[in-house]
């Protein structure tokens, strides 16, 4: 197994770029209400239940939570309260809940934004509206490009980033690619990316395959990426999608024909997911990693036991 950082610059965690936001808005006016401080509201919007919902979902809200204490749980006199909703991975989803927070419930700033068509949606809102938002889950590098947002900040990991470091550390005197993707605009903007760096390092793609969202069959699309004959097949798929399709390669004996699987992102949940038996002869890209450095030690351990079981009683990975 081999990893891939990002690199410090793009290891931003979710607490970090909250507290930050807590910083920009310190200069907000306070409003209060018979006496009392209006709450500075913060939403988190990400896929809780979902394929995604490792990436994000109730760990983010942990996260934001951590954020708030981090802070002292209040900006000039007022108290910050942390929302949340599962956008279910639809667009359409997202851009109502978002409307709502910004026009009824006073929401100040949006985060997470689980998946690329989310982020790009609930950011064009917020910039509408002119409120603030912050993607840690989505890759697609338009957010900060072609639709970049003067009140919006992307934050971990995007698309060309991942390229950029995958295409270098894996470059070889002969290397051929076939792309495997999700179907929407994370998989477009990462095969986008991926193709200029490959082509500039004398790599070729030789082929590519989408899938859709939620699949739990990919043999259809690993099929194509054997028979291409690619030394490395790009594997630009999250959360349990990725989980399949590292599973279902190893079960087709890609692994084992001389084909290298790389990942585009891969974190410590999703390989968990996996097990090391599957994972094995992984190559991935990540946007953050454990033991990085003593201080993502920390913050990793102290996000771990809260996460372990929720007011439920069901555990989380």
């Amino acid at each position: 197994r081999e990893m891939i950082s990002v690199g410090a610059a793009l290891t931003m965690t979710r607490r970090r770029a909250i507290g930050l936001a807590l910083g920009a808005l310190a200069g907000a006016p306070t409003v209060r209400a018979q006496g009392t401080a209006t709450p500075l509201k913060l939403g988190v919007l990400s896929d809780m239940d979902g394929p995604y919902g490792d990436l994000g979902g109730r760990g983010s809200i942990i996260a934001a939570q951590m954020a708030v204490q981090d802070f002292g749980g209040s900006v000039l006199g007022r108290p910050i309260a942390i929302i949340s909703a599962d956008h279910l991975n639809k667009p359409d989803v997202a851009v109502t809940i978002a409307r709502r927070w910004f026009d009824q419930d006073g929401v100040t700033a949006i985060f997470d934004l689980t998946s690329s068509p989310v982020a790009l949606a609930v950011q064009a809102l917020a910039a509408e509206k002119k409120r603030l938002s912050f993607v840690s889950t989505a890759s697609i590098d338009a957010l900060t490009g072609k639709q970049c947002s003067p009140l919006g900040a992307s934050w971990t990991f995007d698309s060309y980033s991942l390229a950029k470091i995958v295409a270098t550390a894996l470059a070889t005197p002969d290397p051929s690619w076939f792309f495997l993707g999700v179907d929407n605009a994370g998989g477009d903007a990462m095969q986008n990316a991926l193709t200029p760096f490959l082509r500039a390092n004398g790599a070729k793609i030789i082929g590519s395959a989408r899938h859709p969202y939620d699949t739990p069959d990919m043999s259809a699309y690993l099929l194509q990426a054997q028979s291409s004959g690619a030394g490395y097949i790009a594997v630009a798929s999250s959360g349990s999608d990725l989980v399949n399709v590292i599973k279902q390669a190893r079960e087709f004996g890609l692994s084992t024909s001389g084909q290298t699987l790389v990942g585009m992102p891969v974190f410590m949940s999703t390989l968990k997911a996996m097990g090391l038996d599957a994972a094995n002869g992984l190559a991935f890209a990540t946007g953050f990693a454990s033991d990085a450095s003593p201080e993502a030690a920390a913050w990793s351990q102290r996000l771990t036991w809260p996460r372990r079981m929720n007011g439920s009683g069901r555990k989380f990975p």
